[in-house]
């Protein structure tokens, strides 16, 4: 099932924040649309997708003032099939992806179902960026 993460941060590797209210969408196939802004960011969006550690279990934690790691990305709306969810979700490299407090075990082990799912077609696919 495609999921659409709506409104996002990104944390740039030259250490610069970038604020984005386009969206991307994530295909089962391997795919990913990028709509608005975020199409300005693709890479970047991309490898955030590709690096973090998809073996981990979906973490909870709340959202934090300092900085992320160079190269991660905060999603502030995920969407897929009937499901809308208002959590943030965070994506950094080499750490479990986190959600906010408070959402539900099912969109949280559905959410990690497909991201891992996106990510395991992906790598068949595509070489992962050095």
């Amino acid at each position: 099932m495609a999921i659409e993460f709506i409104r996002m941060k990104l944390w740039l590797n030259d250490g610069s924040t970038v604020l984005l209210s386009g969206s991307a969408v994530l295909h089962p196939d391997g795919a990913m649309d990028l709509f608005g802004d975020a199409a300005c960011y693709g890479h970047e969006i991309a490898s955030a997708v590709e690096r973090f550690d998809v073996e981990s279990p979906m973490a909870e934690q709340r959202l934090l003032v300092e900085p992320l790691p160079r190269g991660s990305v905060r999603f502030d709306k995920v969407r897929w099939g009937t499901t809308d969810s208002l959590t943030p979700v965070t994506l950094a490299p080499g750490r479990a992806a986190t959600i906010a407090p408070g959402a539900p075990p099912a969109v949280k082990d559905a959410l990690r179902a497909d991201l891992t799912s996106f990510r395991a077609v992906r790598a068949a696919a595509l070489p992962l960026a050095a």
